[in-house]
């Protein structure tokens, strides 16, 4: 498998120097523009938690001139210096980069993806400012952005560019009815764990908010449906693009492995050992207290990395995340308690606010119940049982 990984990875070096040296000059590229060919490029899903929304690319073409090349905005370098802090962060810089379009189907077609093409319809001298802004972003000065998952990424680059391209006339009539949560969630849906993730760290009223039109082609699929539905404004008249869609590659038959131990499963588990420990505990306090200390430490660093997204990260959907109400950093005390034999007046008050504070969660879960993972709402109530061995049994 590394093998395999390393040998596209070379391939793609070589071809991404090529295309950078020679194709990619904007003289090149607008060369002989009225036989050449921009088409959006949008990949199927991958089984990846990073590929799982697909991917987009632009394939620039004129075998006049023996250019093919493929733009892509989804680069990005895992040696940069705390890559994971600054992903979390939301501070992660992604690139842009060229290659061969023979190197990038042939990627794409080891992976088992699927790829298909929406030839845009431009003039040429929309063509000119298409090709214009993608040379510019190709330049090594400008190769580096900032990336944002839904308002900045390889979907909507090329979105912004067709935009440029049609003096900002570009306008999707393809209506969204979806929230955010509820089009990740189509992508999830085989992925039960990549949700209960996304769902930790995305809570917040921006990530169950009805989005536009504009705001729905983060997603490649939702942007190649957009392009295909859209009107452009061309000399005072709004018209439909005459674009055309072509089948490139077939996607291989997935095979979704299901899995016992869901999030939902897990939880319920958990939830019937916390009754156990409730009603047995006393007996054999050794294993019940590793037990009730796995559980609330476990909560405990949940707790710290969702107040670090709420209050430092820079992504967009972390900010008022409900889930703070139990998924705690305070939860550390009544973890602590468990090493402690004569707890104080502080221990029991801030049990009993941990307490509310998950009630309420139950509660807002209940009133927004289709903003809410399910499991979520089983681990407050294991969180609820839990906070009150200690409180009424003084484990």
């Amino acid at each position: 498998m590394r093998i395999k990984l390393l040998i596209l990875l070379l391939i793609f070096c070589v071809a991404n120097c090529f295309a950078s040296n020679t194709n990619t000059r904007y003289k090149v590229w607008t060369k002989d523009i009225s036989n050449t060919e921009i088409s959006v490029l949008t990949c199927s899903p991958g089984d990846q938690i990073y590929s799982i929304f697909g991917h987009t690319a632009v394939r620039v073409c004129n075998p006049n001139i023996g250019l093919d090349a493929v733009v892509n905005y989804g680069l990005f370098d895992f040696d940069q210096e705390s890559f994971v802090y600054r992903f979390v962060k939301g501070e992660t810089d992604y690139m842009c980069g060229a290659e061969s379009y023979g190197s990038f189907l042939y990627s794409y077609a080891w992976r088992g993806s699927g790829v298909k093409a929406t030839v845009l319809d431009l003039t040429d001298a929309e063509k000119e400012r298409f090709i214009r802004n993608l040379t510019n972003d190709l330049r090594p000065e400008n190769r580096e952005y900032r990336y944002n998952f839904a308002y900045n990424n390889c979907a909507t680059k090329i979105r912004d560019i067709v935009n440029f391209a049609y003096s900002g006339k570009y306008e999707s009539i393809q209506p969204s009815e979806y929230t955010f949560r509820e089009v990740i969630g189509h992508y999830a849906e085989n992925y039960p764990w990549y949700m209960f993730s996304f769902d930790i760290c995305l809570g917040g009223k921006a990530y169950n908010t009805l989005m536009t039109p504009e705001e729905v082609q983060f997603l490649p699929e939702h942007l190649d449906v957009a392009l295909n539905n859209s009107l452009i404004n061309r000399d005072g008249k709004e018209t439909i693009p005459n674009t055309r869609q072509e089948v490139i590659l077939t996607p291989a038959e997935k095979t979704i492995e299901s899995t016992f131990f869901t999030p939902i499963v897990v939880a319920c588990i958990l939830l019937a050992l916390s009754i156990i420990n409730l009603a047995l505990g006393n007996k054999c306090r050794i294993a019940s207290n590793i037990y009730s200390g796995t559980l609330l430490f476990t909560f405990t660093l949940v707790g710290l990395l969702i107040t670090f997204l709420i209050f430092f990260s820079e992504h967009p959907f972390t900010t008022w995340n409900m889930n703070i109400l139990i998924f705690n950093p305070l939860l550390v005390i009544p973890f602590v308690g468990l090493m402690v034999k004569n707890k104080g007046v502080v221990f029991k008050i801030v049990n009993a606010a941990l307490v509310l504070l998950a009630v309420l969660f139950v509660l807002y879960a209940v009133i927004f119940w289709n903003f809410t993972n399910k499991a979520f709402i089983i681990l407050a109530l294991t969180l609820i049982i839990e906070l009150n061995r200690q409180i009424i049994k003084g484990a």
